[in-house]
Protein backbone atom coordinates (compact mmCIF):
# COMPACT_ATOMS: atom_id res chain seq x y z
CA UNK A 1 0.00 0.00 0.00
CA UNK A 2 1.26 3.41 -0.95
CA UNK A 3 2.04 5.97 1.51
CA UNK A 4 -0.83 7.99 0.26
CA UNK A 5 -3.21 5.04 0.43
CA UNK A 6 -2.40 5.06 3.75
CA UNK A 7 -2.95 8.31 4.43
CA UNK A 8 -6.27 8.44 3.38
CA UNK A 9 -7.31 5.14 4.96
CA UNK A 10 -6.61 6.85 7.84
CA UNK A 11 -8.25 9.70 6.92
CA UNK A 12 -11.14 8.16 6.43
CA UNK A 13 -11.26 6.37 9.53
CA UNK A 14 -10.48 9.06 11.39
CA UNK A 15 -14.02 10.60 9.76
CA UNK A 16 -15.81 7.98 10.82
CA UNK A 17 -14.58 7.95 14.17
CA UNK A 18 -15.55 11.65 14.83
CA UNK A 19 -18.90 10.73 13.81
CA UNK A 20 -19.15 8.16 15.92
CA UNK A 21 -17.82 10.22 18.58
CA UNK A 22 -21.09 12.62 18.23
CA UNK A 23 -23.49 9.97 17.74
CA UNK A 24 -22.27 8.71 21.17
CA UNK A 25 -23.12 12.22 22.93
CA UNK A 26 -26.71 12.57 21.30
CA UNK A 27 -26.91 8.45 22.15
CA UNK A 28 -27.14 9.42 25.83
CA UNK A 29 -29.43 11.96 25.23
CA UNK A 30 -31.72 9.95 23.31
CA UNK A 31 -31.44 7.23 26.05
CA UNK A 32 -32.28 9.17 28.83
CA UNK A 33 -35.41 10.20 26.93
CA UNK A 34 -36.60 6.82 26.40
CA UNK A 35 -35.62 5.59 30.14
CA UNK A 36 -38.24 7.68 30.82
CA UNK A 37 -41.05 5.41 28.82
CA UNK A 38 -39.76 1.89 29.30
CA UNK A 39 -42.24 0.62 26.32
CA UNK A 40 -41.59 -3.07 26.31
CA UNK A 41 -41.79 -3.96 22.30
CA UNK A 42 -45.28 -5.19 21.15
CA UNK A 43 -46.55 -7.49 18.19
CA UNK A 44 -48.56 -4.04 17.34
CA UNK A 45 -45.39 -1.88 16.73
CA UNK A 46 -44.02 -4.17 13.91
CA UNK A 47 -47.54 -4.47 12.21
CA UNK A 48 -48.03 -0.81 12.55
CA UNK A 49 -44.33 -0.18 10.92
CA UNK A 50 -45.17 0.64 7.49
CA UNK A 51 -42.23 0.46 4.97
CA UNK A 52 -39.93 3.61 4.74
CA UNK A 53 -38.17 4.56 1.39
CA UNK A 54 -35.85 7.60 0.66
CA UNK A 55 -35.72 9.04 -2.46
CA UNK A 56 -33.67 11.68 -4.33
CA UNK A 57 -36.34 14.09 -3.10
CA UNK A 58 -36.50 13.38 0.56
CA UNK A 59 -32.57 12.90 0.90
CA UNK A 60 -32.52 15.47 4.01
CA UNK A 61 -30.20 18.36 3.22
CA UNK A 62 -28.02 17.78 6.31
CA UNK A 63 -26.91 14.44 4.70
CA UNK A 64 -23.59 14.36 4.57
CA UNK A 65 -22.28 12.99 1.10
CA UNK A 66 -25.02 13.97 -2.02
CA UNK A 67 -24.87 16.25 -4.51
CA UNK A 68 -27.62 18.31 -5.60
CA UNK A 69 -30.86 16.28 -7.31
CA UNK A 70 -30.71 15.89 -11.12
CA UNK A 71 -33.21 13.48 -13.41
CA UNK A 72 -31.98 11.00 -15.81
CA UNK A 73 -32.90 10.56 -19.72
CA UNK A 74 -36.55 8.77 -17.81
CA UNK A 75 -37.14 11.57 -16.05
CA UNK A 76 -36.44 10.24 -12.58
CA UNK A 77 -34.50 11.95 -9.72
CA UNK A 78 -31.21 10.57 -8.50
CA UNK A 79 -28.24 12.39 -6.58
CA UNK A 80 -24.45 12.14 -7.39
CA UNK A 81 -22.86 10.74 -4.38
CA UNK A 82 -18.93 11.77 -4.68
CA UNK A 83 -18.80 14.84 -2.16
CA UNK A 84 -16.19 12.85 -0.29
CA UNK A 85 -15.93 9.28 0.21
CA UNK A 86 -18.48 9.07 3.00
CA UNK A 87 -21.90 9.32 2.29
CA UNK A 88 -24.88 8.73 4.82
CA UNK A 89 -28.66 8.95 5.26
CA UNK A 90 -30.03 9.40 9.03
CA UNK A 91 -34.03 8.91 9.03
CA UNK A 92 -36.24 8.69 12.50
CA UNK A 93 -36.90 4.89 12.79
CA UNK A 94 -38.34 2.20 15.80
CA UNK A 95 -35.30 0.89 16.35
CA UNK A 96 -36.82 -2.01 18.62
CA UNK A 97 -36.58 -4.31 16.32
CA UNK A 98 -34.41 -4.64 12.85
CA UNK A 99 -35.00 -3.78 9.76
CA UNK A 100 -34.36 -4.76 6.16
CA UNK A 101 -32.79 -2.01 3.84
CA UNK A 102 -32.32 -2.25 -0.29
CA UNK A 103 -30.39 0.63 -2.01
CA UNK A 104 -31.32 0.80 -5.24
CA UNK A 105 -28.08 2.79 -7.62
CA UNK A 106 -26.92 2.74 -11.20
CA UNK A 107 -24.37 0.59 -12.82
CA UNK A 108 -20.79 2.91 -12.90
CA UNK A 109 -18.18 1.37 -15.36
CA UNK A 110 -16.04 4.20 -13.33
CA UNK A 111 -16.43 2.53 -9.74
CA UNK A 112 -15.87 -0.64 -8.11
CA UNK A 113 -19.12 -1.24 -6.26
CA UNK A 114 -17.82 -4.51 -4.57
CA UNK A 115 -15.09 -1.94 -2.58
CA UNK A 116 -18.41 -0.22 -0.81
CA UNK A 117 -18.01 -0.52 3.12
CA UNK A 118 -21.32 -0.26 5.33
CA UNK A 119 -21.74 0.98 8.55
CA UNK A 120 -24.94 1.13 11.18
CA UNK A 121 -24.43 3.79 13.94
CA UNK A 122 -20.77 3.46 12.54
CA UNK A 123 -20.52 0.03 13.23
CA UNK A 124 -19.85 -2.14 10.39
CA UNK A 125 -21.93 -3.94 8.65
CA UNK A 126 -21.90 -6.38 5.80
CA UNK A 127 -23.43 -5.94 2.53
CA UNK A 128 -24.94 -7.95 -0.17
CA UNK A 129 -24.47 -6.87 -4.16
CA UNK A 130 -27.01 -7.91 -7.00
CA UNK A 131 -25.43 -9.56 -9.20
CA UNK A 132 -27.26 -8.26 -12.20
CA UNK A 133 -28.50 -5.08 -10.94
CA UNK A 134 -27.40 -2.50 -8.92
CA UNK A 135 -29.09 -2.95 -5.65
CA UNK A 136 -27.02 -3.13 -2.58
CA UNK A 137 -28.78 -5.17 0.64
CA UNK A 138 -28.03 -4.85 4.40
CA UNK A 139 -30.02 -5.19 7.83
CA UNK A 140 -30.59 -2.53 10.78
CA UNK A 141 -30.08 -4.94 13.09
CA UNK A 142 -32.26 -3.53 16.72
CA UNK A 143 -31.19 -1.14 19.47
CA UNK A 144 -32.99 -0.56 22.33
CA UNK A 145 -34.62 2.61 22.47
CA UNK A 146 -33.47 3.75 19.46
CA UNK A 147 -35.16 6.07 17.36
CA UNK A 148 -33.48 6.90 14.24
CA UNK A 149 -30.88 4.95 12.21
CA UNK A 150 -27.55 6.21 10.58
CA UNK A 151 -26.27 4.59 7.74
CA UNK A 152 -23.42 5.88 5.98
CA UNK A 153 -21.11 3.85 3.56
CA UNK A 154 -17.67 4.49 2.31
CA UNK A 155 -16.83 4.56 -1.41
CA UNK A 156 -12.69 5.03 -1.58
CA UNK A 157 -12.55 4.59 -5.59
CA UNK A 158 -13.96 7.98 -7.10
CA UNK A 159 -13.94 9.68 -10.63
CA UNK A 160 -13.89 12.81 -12.26
CA UNK A 161 -15.70 13.05 -15.74
CA UNK A 162 -13.48 15.54 -17.19
CA UNK A 163 -10.65 13.28 -16.69
CA UNK A 164 -12.24 10.38 -18.18
CA UNK A 165 -13.49 12.40 -21.14
CA UNK A 166 -12.77 15.51 -22.16
CA UNK A 167 -15.50 16.78 -23.59
CA UNK A 168 -16.87 16.12 -20.49
CA UNK A 169 -17.39 20.17 -18.40
CA UNK A 170 -18.05 17.78 -14.94
CA UNK A 171 -15.31 19.01 -13.02
CA UNK A 172 -17.00 17.07 -9.86
CA UNK A 173 -15.46 13.97 -8.12
CA UNK A 174 -18.79 11.75 -8.37
CA UNK A 175 -19.10 8.11 -6.83
CA UNK A 176 -22.46 6.79 -7.33
CA UNK A 177 -25.75 7.65 -8.35
CA UNK A 178 -28.15 7.26 -5.16
CA UNK A 179 -31.83 6.68 -6.74
CA UNK A 180 -33.76 5.25 -3.14
CA UNK A 181 -33.24 3.22 0.10
CA UNK A 182 -36.30 0.77 0.86
CA UNK A 183 -36.28 -0.40 4.90
CA UNK A 184 -39.14 -2.70 5.77
CA UNK A 185 -39.10 -4.62 9.15
CA UNK A 186 -37.39 -8.15 9.12
CA UNK A 187 -39.96 -9.90 10.77
CA UNK A 188 -42.55 -8.36 8.19
CA UNK A 189 -40.11 -9.38 5.55
CA UNK A 190 -39.44 -12.92 6.51
CA UNK A 191 -43.37 -13.00 7.12
CA UNK A 192 -43.75 -12.05 3.21
CA UNK A 193 -41.37 -14.64 2.19
CA UNK A 194 -43.44 -17.39 3.32
CA UNK A 195 -46.54 -16.13 2.38
CA UNK A 196 -47.96 -17.82 -1.16
CA UNK A 197 -46.84 -16.49 -3.96
CA UNK A 198 -50.28 -14.91 -5.09
CA UNK A 199 -50.15 -12.55 -2.11
CA UNK A 200 -46.64 -12.09 -2.62
CA UNK A 201 -47.71 -10.49 -6.14
CA UNK A 202 -50.09 -8.24 -5.39
CA UNK A 203 -47.57 -5.71 -3.88
CA UNK A 204 -43.80 -4.86 -3.60
CA UNK A 205 -43.68 -2.13 -1.93
CA UNK A 206 -39.65 -2.99 -1.96
CA UNK A 207 -39.38 -3.41 -5.39
CA UNK A 208 -36.61 -1.00 -6.65
CA UNK A 209 -35.34 -2.94 -9.85
CA UNK A 210 -36.89 -1.31 -12.79
CA UNK A 211 -35.47 -3.16 -15.95
CA UNK A 212 -35.78 0.14 -18.14
CA UNK A 213 -33.33 2.53 -17.52
CA UNK A 214 -31.13 4.88 -19.73
CA UNK A 215 -27.39 4.81 -18.28
CA UNK A 216 -26.80 7.52 -15.80
CA UNK A 217 -23.21 6.85 -16.31
CA UNK A 218 -23.18 7.63 -19.96
CA UNK A 219 -25.27 10.98 -19.53
CA UNK A 220 -22.41 12.75 -17.41
CA UNK A 221 -20.53 13.96 -20.82
CA UNK A 222 -24.31 15.45 -22.25
CA UNK A 223 -26.77 17.91 -19.99
CA UNK A 224 -28.79 16.49 -17.82
CA UNK A 225 -32.01 19.15 -15.99
CA UNK A 226 -30.50 20.29 -12.44
CA UNK A 227 -32.58 21.50 -9.33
Amino acid sequence: MSKLASTMDVQERLAIAERAIADAAARISELTQALGEIAQVAESDISQSKPITIGADSVSPFCIGFYQREFDAADRPYRWTGRGNLFELRFPLNRSFGWDFSMELQHNDHVDLGRLRGYVDYLEIPLEFGTSEAVVRGVIPPRAFGRQAVLTFLLPNLFVPNQINSESTDMRTLGLVFYELHAVATILNEERATAPAAMRSEAQPEELVRKARTSVTAGTVRSMKVL
